[in-house]
């Protein structure tokens, strides 16, 4: 069984080696680098014409300190939006998707200000981030683990995770690499605080100077959550660090958060005072705003993030599962943790640094389960996650260790088990996957954006409405404009997405009731996820008017989201101010399309069925 780990002589000097965290951001770096070459993706087209003030992103974010802001609550921009097609037409007009982010929006600012049009040094930049990011877990894991061969081997954990795929190699999610970043750095300054204090190591070893530690970590932690709101996730580590790590009196230790606590506390009134936040979507809960709501998606979400950061399954699809596979995967991500818990519990019990990850990593996971599963969440997660799990190959590895004493022979062969399946997952698949994640996710996202620049629309379209019957989710309905105006093309006066918002296609049927009006039923309804949520549902007869088109619900779903609609268009369908467009799915390109006869039915996207 110890000769499952290749830890013999010269790997163990290897991972202890003084130049180890060196060695792991250069393998990290050069896993991720074919994120070079992803280009702009999704939301990085927005943010391109937001930071080039193009008039096409002012009237939905302004600003360049907005390029956050995708719905401010302000009923008369969400019409705006609605009515141009950037948002769909199932909006709740109140919807508020605003993110206070200028610390990442900063760095973005310097991207577009010394380099504009070098992508690749953009995304050098990103790198750059996320090699600090594995230089600081590699001295965290030193820090609290001491200098030695385990230590060395969750930072090699750590930067090989392929849940970083995503982070690492998508622009607009910088900001959680720095949030992370600073964050991490936050740790290791109130460590040096409260060993300055007396409450870590002694004050001899770090020389004094604790006030100053504080100042800086609560610098840090500002802009860890002035990054990306989940930089909070930086304070479950520090109340892991006063229940496990504190040599200090109890009282001395729950002291010692106040002060992060009264800067999170001021941080979310100006949060809030200044109008960001989430509010009315199924997909984000603000904890703040809805904690009730928040804790049942907690109770469902959290299970999902840790068999994804431990099993490597892919949480990001989730969401967008039938639910009843999602009662299914989310039993089986229970079942999953106990049995983790159960595994590890003899490392916990006798080694407060593995109570200190694993307490971290469940505690940091409650900031990002405000929004879907994604595997690009466990950004603080996976420091935890490594951390323990190298505790554990530590303690099983050993002869006679802990991991093996007391153990029912089930829990035995259960512990080996994992044992292997946690080697081979993390040291040898998570490194293939975090190169093919990243060439994957550019790939695709690279063929999308050439199908929305190349639709072919003609010079005309500025004065006619795109109507696309079949695209399944917003990202090919609504960022049509932002490829196009950065492609230097033509830009439709609107666009009309007659489809569901999902993540896979579905079979939509589309009937002709009268020279205007199509019925269209997709399989599932209109799901809401992003926009909406259940508290404002759309009930049967409810209208809504766009300009040009009028939309009725006929029919909802036992989820509660419209099942069947009409939309009634102002002119005959086949009037030239409108221009059909149906998606290709095979070829994954926009070809012209005619809608059916007065009285006819047609099925797209029946492959799906």
């Amino acid at each position: 069984m110890r000769r499952i780990l290749p830890a013999s002589g010269p790997v163990k000097q290897w991972l202890a080696g003084p130049r180890l965290p060196v060695a792991v951001v250069l393998i990290a770096l050069v896993l991720t680098l074919p994120s070079l070459w992803t280009g702009l993706q999704v939301d990085d087209l927005l943010q391109r014409l937001v930071l080039q003030r193009h008039p096409l992103a002012a009237v939905h974010h302004g600003s360049p300190m907005a390029m956050f802001d995708f719905a401010d609550g302000d009923p008369q921009r969400a019409r705006e939006a609605m009515d141009t097609g950037f948002l769909p037409w199932w909006t709740w007009e109140k919807v508020r998707l605003r993110f206070c982010r200028p610390a990442a929006v900063l760095t973005h600012w310097l991207d577009y200000r010394l380099w504009p049009d070098n992508l690749v040094v953009m995304h050098l930049h990103s790198l750059a981030w996320f090699g600090a990011l594995v230089f600081v877990a590699a001295l965290v894991y030193r820090r609290f683990m001491g200098i030695g061969w385990a230590s060395g081997l969750a930072a090699l954990l750590y930067a090989v995770e392929d849940a970083h795929s995503i982070p690492a190699g998508w622009l607009a999610n910088r900001n959680g690499l720095l949030a992370a970043l600073f964050g991490l750095l936050v740790v290791l300054t109130h460590d040096k605080w409260r060993s300055a204090e007396g409450g870590g190591r002694s004050a001899e070893e770090e020389g004094g100077g604790g006030i100053v530690w504080l100042m800086v970590g609560l610098a840090l932690l500002l802009l860890a959550v002035l990054s990306n709101e989940g930089g909070m996730a930086a304070c479950a580590y520090l109340f892991a660090y006063a229940a496990f790590l504190d040599k200090g009196p109890w009282r001395a230790r729950v002291m010692s958060l106040v002060p992060y606590a009264a800067l999170i506390v001021a941080w979310r009134v100006g949060y809030n005072a200044l109008g960001f936040g989430t509010w009315g979507s199924e997909l984000y809960v603000d904890p703040a705003q809805s904690p009730l709501r928040f804790l049942q998606v907690l109770c469902l979400r959290a299970p999902v993030l840790l068999f994804a950061q431990w099993a490597v399954p892919l949480s990001d699809l989730f969401t967008f599962l039938p639910p009843m596979v999602q009662y299914v995967y989310w039993a089986v991500a229970v079942a999953f943790c106990l049995t983790l818990l159960a595994v590890v519990w003899p490392v916990l019990r006798k080694d407060p640094a593995a109570r200190f990850w694993g307490l971290g990593m469940v505690l940091s996971l409650a900031p990002v389960c405000a929004t879907f599963p994604m595997d690009r969440l466990l950004l603080f997660a996976g420091v935890g996650a490594m951390g323990l799990l190298a505790c554990f190959i530590r303690d099983m590895a050993a002869p006679g260790g802990a991991a093996h004493g007391g153990r029912t022979r089930a829990r035995s062969r259960t512990a080996r088990f994992l044992y292997v399946f946690f080697i081979i997952m993390h040291l040898g698949i998570a490194p293939v996957l975090l190169p093919a994640r990243i060439h994957q996710w550019g790939a695709m996202c690279r063929k999308y954006t050439a199908c929305l620049e190349n639709a072919p629309l003609g010079e005309d379209v500025t004065e006619r409405t795109v109507v696309i019957p079949n695209a399944p989710n917003v990202f090919l309905t609504s960022y049509l404009p932002a490829a196009r105006a950065l492609a230097g093309k033509s830009v439709p006066m609107r666009l009309r997405s007659l489809a569901a918002n999902t993540f896979f296609p579905v079979p939509i049927r589309m009937t002709r009731q009268d020279e205007r009006t199509l019925v269209v039923k997709p399989r599932g309804g209109f799901p809401w996820y992003l926009v909406r949520d259940r508290y404002h549902p759309l009930p049967v007869g409810h209208e809504v008017a766009l300009a040009g088109t009028t939309v009725e619900v006929l029919a909802v779903a036992d989820e509660g989201w419209p099942l069947e609609v009409a939309y009634r268009f102002d002119v005959p369908l086949e009037d030239p101010s409108l221009l059909w467009l149906k998606l290709d799915l095979e070829g994954v390109a926009y070809v012209p399309w005619r809608p059916p006869a007065v009285g006819e039915s047609v099925l797209l996207n029946e492959r799906w069925f």
